[in-house]
């Protein structure tokens, strides 16, 4: 039962990443204008009683004619780049694809961002964020597999000695 369990921990995972391996630009919301507001907040992060929760700084934009915003974690690679873009009396154009079904973090700000470019400057690409994935979704799947069979080999061997 618990080689179950893992295994299905695993299969679980491999196909979460397998989710996001196969978004495309096509299959994702796409949002293109005026850059209206640039923010800094603070989100919590709870982890669990045998690690430190904390708070991390997020970069959020909003777009004219848009609901939804979207943050970027510091911890992100392309925070450091978007935090030296000026905003300051120029209409810079935002041109983002995000996934709209992904969970939100508070005041609807998404963190599902895949594509960005600001004035057609490309800040975030799709296969850079679908890279992780892939490598994930492969030792998943390998994993899940080796695990499986270990268990068919480990039931099909206790079987044989009770006959």
């Amino acid at each position: 039962m618990f080689m179950l369990l893992v295994i299905s921990f695993f299969v679980d995972m491999s196909f979460e990443s397998y989710i996001k391996v196969t978004k495309t630009l096509q299959n994702l919301t796409h949002v293109t204008g005026v850059i209206k507001n640039e923010r800094y907040i603070k989100i919590f992060h709870y982890v669990n009683r045998f690690q430190r929760s904390y708070y991390e700084d997020v970069l959020v934009f909003s777009i004219e004619g848009c609901t939804d915003e979207f943050g970027f974690l510091i911890n992100n690679n392309n925070y450091e780049d978007l935090t030296k873009v000026r905003f300051a009396g120029d209409n810079k154009i935002m041109d983002i694809f995000y996934d709209k079904s992904g969970k939100k973090i508070k005041d609807n700000i998404t963190l599902h961002t895949f594509d960005l470019k600001i004035d057609n400057i490309s800040y975030i690409k799709i296969e850079d964020i679908q890279k992780p994935y892939k490598i994930a979704f492969l030792i998943f799947s390998l994993a899940s597999v080796i695990l499986l069979a270990i268990t068919f080999l480990g039931i099909k061997s206790m079987t044989s000695k009770n006959n």
